[in-house]
């Protein structure tokens, strides 16, 4: 399916490491990679200001493209690069293989077959050590994964929003939206405390779920299923996922002219989001959208 034929680095000894581990070409020269025979380029590279510059690079030289999240450092970034994508007739893809937890697919089925009725409440939380540094800038991406529409009010308390290096530390971020349950993401210091990661309310009761990421322990980590029953099992069990879905998609949709799972726009809307969510961190009150 995918053959890697080229690496490129600034610095040309670790690009003949990664060249030497997969026997493959190697460049210290962006634009000498681009005119090589590649298709595909993947852009994982640091500080995260440089995904703007080599993802607009490729595809102007008619390469499709992947960028690790996050995708760019501010909100108004990811429109030059969907622009490029769209202009060029090329693929653009942000790889978030969250839709790929298993936590995160049992939920989305809940929420997708209205077992719990009406939903009126989503709240996810996560540990993070006390040292949280950069989290929100790697997570912003997926602010919005289970959301249907951009939210209407922000509201938000982290722990160093003034940080000029993006190192916000722990955040809540509460959202409401006009016609889709309230929601809730946080990564919060867990000093040793595991707590559940989802909490979902419907009008048939509340479904509590821990994270995992192995099939046997999925079932052992819910805690409560209100009128689900204790036998439910997804439906998404009968094939196990595999973080590799990510670039199946992506192959179909390059190859097949299929729809991304992940969207560039979606990552770009949860950056519009976190954007907010400093803003209401920094002035201590709502923001309404």
């Amino acid at each position: 399916m995918y053959e890697i034929t080229a690496f490129f680095d600034i610095s040309l000894e670790q690009a003949k490491k990664a060249g030497k581990l997969f026997k493959t070409e190697v460049y210290d020269d962006y634009s000498k990679f681009l005119a090589s025979d590649i298709e595909l380029v993947v852009i994982a590279t640091r500080p995260h200001s440089t995904h703007l510059p080599l993802a607009i690079q490729a595809l102007e030289r008619g390469k499709d493209v992947v960028v690790e999240k996050p995708m760019a450092m501010n909100s108004s970034e990811p429109k030059e690069m969907i622009d490029a994508a769209k202009e060029h007739k090329r693929i653009l893809a942000v790889h978030q293989s969250r839709r790929w937890d298993l936590d995160f697919l049992c939920v989305k089925e809940v929420l997708e077959k209205e077992l719990l009725g009406k939903v009126q409440m989503i709240k996810q939380i996560r540990p993070c050590g006390e040292n949280a540094g950069a989290l929100l800038l790697e997570f912003g991406s997926n602010l919005l994964a289970l959301a249907k529409e951009f939210p209407c009010e922000v509201s938000a308390t982290m722990e160093n929003p003034f940080a000029e290096d993006c190192a916000f530390g722990w955040f809540d971020i509460n959202m409401r939206f006009k016609n889709s349950p309230t929601m809730e993401i946080a990564m919060l210091p867990s000093e040793g405390y595991v707590f559940p990661c989802w909490y979902i309310r419907g009008e048939k009761g509340w479904w509590v779920q821990d994270w995992c990421d192995r099939v046997e322990d999925l079932f052992q980590k819910i805690q409560k299923k209100s009128k689900l029953g204790g036998d439910y099992i997804p439906e998404f069990l009968r094939i196990i996922p595999k973080y590799h879905s990510f670039y199946h998609n992506l192959y179909e949709a390059i190859r097949e002219g299929k729809e991304l799972i992940v969207k560039p726009e979606e990552s770009r809307d949860g950056l519009r989001v976190m954007k907010l969510a400093v803003e209401s961190a920094k002035r201590k009150e709502t923001i309404k959208v």
